[in-house]
């Protein structure tokens, strides 16, 4: 998958938007996904031919190992453990295992794609206690793992790490920055909604639509502008985007086209913006993408039950 793919989920195991309310990342710019991908299908592999399904407690004694094949699928079999029902649930309320999971964050997980299964399993957990051990993540070396860690840290809706995501917000690096606008979005407070509305003017434009989207989840109006230019297909059809991180500008894909205009139609659903009937009309008159044309209509009809709401009744 391309570095710029913009899925809704995408995510790895578990899910890295399934704590934030309505939905997911545009990916564009993120992290070379293919790469990571490939890691994971490996780790995979040696764990399926380990043969035996094993324990928690066998897990946590190879994320010690000094193979990084061990490491990996030890990794691997925890998130597949903590999606079990039962087992899962019993672990995602033991204290010991969070602090075995953050130990091994800390400490002997050096792989990128190892730190993705440890750090997406303490999102999973979703205890507030494990917001230090990822907010140290955010400084990892690894783009990937930190941004995983950034998506966690906006599951948790720490406010300790509101100042820490602000400033990976202003990161350099571009797959930084975006993790951690779409992170903001949990956050209801002044300093998150100001960061956001800078990052609207973002060089890189999946930072400034994620910020968009951000924005419409807190119900900011600022948002209005850059999802109206997010709602024009030939707009995006006419941009030429990086497939990775300096590699040569490309077109995006029909699908990477319909991911955006989805997402902003979903955002246009939060907001119910008079002023952005006129893009969802033509969406839902002529585009080409049955998912769009839904999406757009779904808004539309937000933004009329919202217009009715506010008509005052008929006095006796």
């Amino acid at each position: 998958m391309p570095d710029r793919g913009c899925g809704e989920a995408g995510a790895l195991v578990p899910p890295a938007d399934g704590g934030i309310p309505g939905g997911g990342m545009l990916r564009l710019f993120l992290l070379p996904l293919l790469v990571v991908a490939i890691g994971m299908a490996i780790v995979a592999i040696v764990s399926l031919a380990s043969g035996a399904r094993r324990t928690p407690e066998e897990c946590l004694r190879d994320l010690k190992s000094a193979d990084p094949s061990r490491r990996g699928a030890a990794a691997y079999d925890l998130a597949q453990i903590l999606a079990r029902p039962g087992e899962g649930e019993r672990l995602r309320r033991d204290p010991a295992f969070r602090r075995a999971l953050e130990a091994a964050l800390g400490a002997g997980a050096k792989s990128g794609w190892i730190r993705i299964y440890l750090v997406d399993a303490l999102s999973a957990i979703g205890d507030p206690a494990s917001a230090p051990a990822l907010r140290r993540v955010l400084d990892d070396g690894d783009a990937e793992a930190a941004a995983h860690a950034a998506i966690a840290l906006g599951r948790l809706a720490d406010l300790g790490s509101l100042e820490a995501l602000i400033g990976m917000s202003r990161h350099a690096d571009a797959r930084r920055r975006k993790a951690a606008v779409y992170a903001l979005r949990a956050f209801i407070a002044p300093a998150a909604a100001a960061r956001l509305k800078e990052a609207l003017a973002d060089s890189v434009p999946g930072v400034g639509w994620n910020a968009a989207l951000s924005l419409s989840h807190l119900g900011d109006p600022a948002a209005v502008l850059a999802l109206e230019s997010m709602l024009d297909r030939a707009r995006l059809a006419a941009m030429r985007i990086p497939p990775a991180p300096g590699a040569a500008s490309a077109p995006m894909s029909a699908a990477e086209t319909d991911e955006i205009l989805a997402a902003a139609a979903a955002g246009a659903a939060r907001l119910r913006a008079p002023a952005l009937r006129p893009a969802l009309e033509r969406l839902v008159a002529s585009d080409p993408s049955a998912r769009v044309r839904d999406a757009a209509r779904r808004a539309l009809e937000a933004e009329g039950r919202e217009k009715k709401s506010k008509v005052p009744s008929p006095k006796s």
